[in-house]
């Protein structure tokens, strides 16, 4: 789906990410601050970039907070559908250089400037000129994808807010993490030759690997998605346990709530064991960055194991501890270089 107009192709500078007046006057936030933006957004996501060799960490960072300014426009609570639909439009029209900061400035008017997420998303200018001093390689990358999750976004937010088919669930968690994993495998290849001679097999490996943390994601957050509207659940899932998506949260319906809980867990689980194979290729000889792509994978394998067959689940976000994080962390750093044992450790995480 294509949101740029033919006028809007012809503002575009040839050899330049964005019409030329914005080259000028945007400044690149220099990594200290990026890091630091970072960790106010996702500690999580920080603690794995920290991990990361010194040449993947700000390519990661910068497409990690590029990534964060969609998340916001889509997450946030005072817009309607149909006007995050038009946002979205715009900031994918900003990511391909057919529109002026002016635009995008004026359509951000209405959000709140409070708040880390709305910190980032005001700040994209500076997000962008540090993408702009990027390996050109690695920034076309980052701009690619960033697009193509940014359009997926549109279109969820221009249809009823309903997931009906496991179909749907598969798409929509597409373009919010499979598209993630793809990228992070294609900066990874564009930087370590290593990487890049298994791109082929770890692609595929990629999506799934994004794929399972978002189901994962998906079960953590129930009662908050359903608060603000959305029910990720497909309906078809509800429907083979005779209750409608919205009676997920209601106590009257727990038992047959969970076992769509559970159908939910099954299928993160088969995306998280190709996720585990997907971690299992990143090369032994790069320990930090394979090391940084498995902690997520481990988080999402212990927080299944605590929010399968928990009816607290429904009702509440379930989580692992930070000693459990800690626990994790130190476990992987000392032997995430096997990968006998890495399997074993995932299987003892989900069964916990």
């Amino acid at each position: 789906m294509s949101t740029t107009e033919p006028h809007e192709k012809r503002r575009r500078v040839i050899g330049s990410s964005g019409p030329l007046q914005q080259k000028k006057r945007a400044s690149a936030l220099t990594e200290d601050t990026l890091y630091e933006l970072l960790e106010r957004v996702s500690r999580t996501f920080a603690l794995s970039n920290r991990m990361l060799p010194p040449r993947f960490r700000e390519p990661m960072t910068v497409a990690y907070l590029l990534f964060r300014v969609s998340d916001y426009l889509e997450d946030n609570s005072v817009l309607e559908q149909n006007h995050k639909a038009r946002l979205l439009a715009t900031w994918n029209r900003t990511l391909a250089g057919t529109c002026t900061y002016q635009e995008m400035d004026a359509a951000l008017q209405p959000l709140p400037r409070d708040g880390s997420e709305a910190e980032v998303t005001h700040r994209y200018r500076e997000i962008l000129a540090a993408l702009d001093r990027l390996p050109p390689r690695v920034a076309e990358v980052i701009r690619t994808r960033a697009g193509e999750t940014t359009r997926g976004m549109q279109q969820f937010q221009e249809r009823p807010p309903q997931i009906r088919t496991e179909a749907d669930l598969d798409e929509y968690m597409y373009y919010v993490a499979g598209v993630v994993g793809l990228m992070i495998t294609e900066i990874f290849s564009a930087v370590s030759p290593r990487v890049r001679s298994r791109r082929r097999h770890l692609l595929p490996l990629a999506r799934e690997y994004g794929l399972g943390l978002q189901s994962v994601n998906i079960l953590r957050g129930l009662k908050k998605d359903f608060e603000r509207g959305w029910i990720y659940v497909p309906d078809s899932f509800c429907a083979d346990e005779n209750i409608a998506p919205h009676q997920l949260v209601d106590p009257a319906h727990r038992v047959a709530a969970l076992r769509v809980l559970d159908r939910v867990a099954n299928k993160a689980e088969r995306h998280l064991e190709n996720g585990l194979r997907y971690v299992q290729l990143l090369p032994r000889t790069q320990h930090r960055l394979r090391i940084a792509a498995v902690w997520p994978l481990m988080f999402a394998a212990g927080t299944l194991s605590v929010t399968r067959n928990n009816p607290n689940a429904l009702y509440a976000e379930a989580k692992i501890s930070r000693d459990e994080v800690r626990d994790i962390v130190r476990r992987t750093t000392r032997m995430g270089w096997s990968n006998r044992w890495l399997a074993r450790y995932f299987r003892r995480l989900l069964r916990a």
